[in-house]
C-alpha cells in the first residue's frame, strides 16, 4: 500500500487531498471508485492525468506509483461550463424574447450540468448557478420546460421509491381552456397505472412577491374535505422565492361550471364564492 495525493483541478484554487491509501495493484474499476469516493465525480465523467499524461487504459495502470505521487483530476464537463458563463452573460437591456431565448439556452446547460454531477464536485461553481437562477426567475418560473423538469422531477422522488413503479414516463398536451397562467396537461405513466393531472404555475404574476398561501390553502382545504381532487405542491427545480406549481388529479366526468346550466341558486352560490375569493378582503375571510 502507498499514500498518494489527488489533486481536484477546475475551480480557481485546486483542491488537494493527501494521504489517499491505495494498493499500487489497484484494478481500474476499483481506481474509478475510489475517485468517485474522494471528489464526487462519476466514473463516466473522470478525466484523469497521471505524470502529465491521460492515465493508460489497462487493467491496473499504477503499478509503479511512488507515495506522494499525484493523481490529477477533473470533471469532462468543464468546457460545457465555460459555455454557461458565456450563454449567461446576458445584456440587461435587449429585447424580452431574446432575453428568454437566451436565459432558456443557459438554464438548459446547467440542467445537464446538474444531470452529471457536475455541482456536487465543484461547489464554488453552484453559487453562480444560484444567482443565474435566482436573477432570471421571473422568466424560468413560466417557462414551460421549467415546469416539466419540475413535475418530472417531483413525481420521479414520489413515486419511485415504490417497488411497483419500476419506470416512469411523462406525457404532456395543451390545457383544454386556456388560463391567464403558464400550463398544460402531464400523464404520468407508471407502467401499470396513468394518471392525468392538470399543472399550471402559482405567484409567476409580476404583482406578486411570494408564494400565495392563501391559494394554497383552499386546493388543500377543499382535498380535505372531500370536495376537491388530490392536490400536488410542486416545488420548482432552480431558485426563486416566488414559484411553486399545482397539480391537481383529473376528475372522471367532471364538468366545468362555464359548460352546465346550473339551477339560479347555485349559481347565485357560485357567484358568492367567487367574490370571496378574490375580493381584495379575502385574506380575513379564510
Amino acid at each position: 500500500m502507498v499514500k498518494i495525493t489527488i489533486r481536484l483541478v477546475g475551480e480557481d484554487n485546486d483542491k488537494v487531498f493527501k494521504r489517499i491509501e491505495l494498493d499500487p495493484q489497484i484494478h481500474v474499476d476499483d481506481l474509478v471508485k475510489k475517485i468517485e469516493s474522494v471528489t464526487n465525480i462519476p466514473p463516466e465523467f473522470q478525466q484523469i492525468k497521471f505524470r502529465g499524461d491521460e492515465l493508460p487504459d489497462v487493467e491496473r495502470p499504477l503499478q509503479d506509483i511512488k507515495f506522494g505521487e499525484e493523481l490529477v483530476v477533473s470533471h469532462s464537463s468543464l468546457p460545457q461550463w465555460n459555455v454557461f458563463l458565456i450563454a449567461s452573460n446576458i445584456p440587461p437591456h435587449i429585447p424580452h424574447e431574446t432575453k428568454k431565448k437566451q436565459v432558456n439556452e443557459a438554464s438548459n446547460i446547467l440542467l445537464r450540468l446538474y444531470k452529471d454531477g457536475f455541482f456536487a464536485t465543484y461547489a464554488d461553481f453552484a453559487i453562480r448557478r444560484i444567482k443565474f437562477n435566482r436573477e432570471f426567475s421571473r422568466i424560468l418560473d413560466d417557462y414551460d420546460e421549467s415546469i416539466k423538469r419540475a413535475i418530472e422531477r417531483y413525481f420521479t422522488a414520489l413515486l419511485e421509491k415504490n417497488p411497483a413503479n419500476p419506470t416512469l414516463t411523462f406525457r404532456y398536451s395543451e390545457k383544454p381552456v386556456k388560463g391567464i397562467q403558464a400550463g398544460f396537461v402531464c400523464t404520468v405513466d407508471c407502467g401499470q397505472t396513468a394518471q392525468r393531472y392538470f399543472v399550471k404555475g402559482h405567484s409567476g404574476m409580476s404583482s406578486r412577491q411570494n408564494v400565495d398561501l392563501r391559494e394554497i390553502f383552499v386546493y388543500r382545504l377543499l382535498f380535505h374535505i372531500g370536495v376537491g381532487p388530490p392536490v400536488h405542491i410542486v416545488p420548482n427545480c432552480h431558485t426563486s422565492a416566488i414559484a411553486v406549481y399545482i397539480a391537481t388529479l383529473e376528475v372522471a366526468n367532471f364538468n366545468s361550471s362555464h359548460n352546465t346550466k346550473l339551477p339560479l341558486k347555485a349559481e347565485i352560490m357560485l357567484d358568492l364564492i367567487k367574490s370571496r375569493m378574490f375580493s381584495d378582503r379575502a385574506e380575513t375571510w379564510l
